[in-house]
């Protein structure tokens, strides 16, 4: 049998998301994914000293470029750059850039519309337009460079989102980050030697 910390390794260097999980006979007994090693975790991730930290002092997650694309885009152009960059999703701003939404690839795998319209017209679908009607107005989860580790966690248990915007709105600087569950689960591995 091989071990949790193997598994965990394995999905953390190499960049997966998930990892099938085989039994002796080689039969399929578990997928191990980002969230569900998160979920697994938490626990002693709270109980952790630096999870009482700011995230902002530990430098949790991606600061400055983040992903993002204007509502008035071409829904084409945000699918590309999410597969261009080889990320699950992209941050959606408004003609101001501030974040209004998210867009993420399962968003177009999950696409309900009365029509084939997203998809005839799908190169020129506006990013705004292809949320109204496929994905609808998502609460953004955000959280502030001050807020800690712990509540970050909390939110990725809560929510069940695979990543969450930093937002500063004290300093006027808007989006300035976004932590993704790869983050949390580096964190860990770094403090335990994973």
């Amino acid at each position: 049998a091989v071990s949790l910390k193997i598994g965990v390794s394995e999905i953390r260097y190499s960049q997966l998301e998930r990892l099938i999980v085989l039994g002796p006979n080689h039969d399929l007994v578990g997928i191990l994914s980002l969230s569900s090693i998160v979920r697994f975790l938490a626990p002693v991730i709270i109980k952790l000293q630096v999870s009482q930290k700011s995230i902002q002092s530990i430098k949790l997650g991606q600061y400055g470029n983040v992903p993002t694309i204007s509502q008035e885009d071409f829904v084409s152009d945000a699918f590309k750059q999410i597969y261009q960059r080889g990320i699950d999703s992209i941050g959606v701003v408004n003609e101001n850039s501030e974040l209004v939404g998210n867009l993420s690839a399962s968003d177009l795998r999950n696409a309900e519309c009365e029509s084939l319209e997203i998809f005839t017209n799908f190169s020129t679908l506006t990013v705004g337009k292809f949320m109204k009607r496929s994905v609808g107005q998502k609460q953004i989860t955000s959280v502030t460079p001050e807020d800690t580790v712990a509540k970050v966690v909390k939110l990725f248990l809560k929510k069940g989102y695979h990543q969450i915007y930093v937002i500063d709105k004290e300093s006027g600087a808007g989006l300035v980050g976004i932590i993704r569950l790869r983050d949390i689960i580096d964190l860990v591995g770094n403090i335990v030697n994973l």
